[in-house]
């Protein structure tokens, strides 16, 4: 019940399913919000991949490695492979998921 109830979370099934809060007290639109847990949740998955790489391997796997994160990340944030939970009033949500869904439509 956080900001009085003006919570909205995010779905998605990475490496196993999780619940991401999105900030809409910055964002106006759910695709910019999701777009920043999706920036932080690719920065956290490089940082790892590069950490178990390891340093003497060639160049061209490292990029390798890292455009399949960045590929598989992408996939894992298609507005149609998510759940969007809007806990906020019924007014702004029918208004956000109307915007959602136009936006799907766009996309398709």
């Amino acid at each position: 019940m956080a900001h009085d109830g003006r919570v909205v979370y995010v779905h998605a099934v990475t490496d196993k399913p999780r619940w991401y809060r999105l900030d809409m007290d910055r964002f106006e639109t759910y695709q910019e919000a999701i777009e920043e847990v999706k920036r932080r949740a690719v920065g956290e998955a490089l940082k790892k991949t590069k950490m178990w790489m390891n340093a003497r391997a060639p160049k061209a796997k490292h990029t390798r490695a890292l455009k399949e994160v960045m590929i598989r990340w992408n996939d894992y944030f298609l507005m149609e492979n998510i759940y969007v939970l809007d806990l906020r009033t019924p007014t702004v949500v029918a208004i956000a998921e109307e915007a959602r869904e136009a936006n799907i439509a766009r996309s398709a």
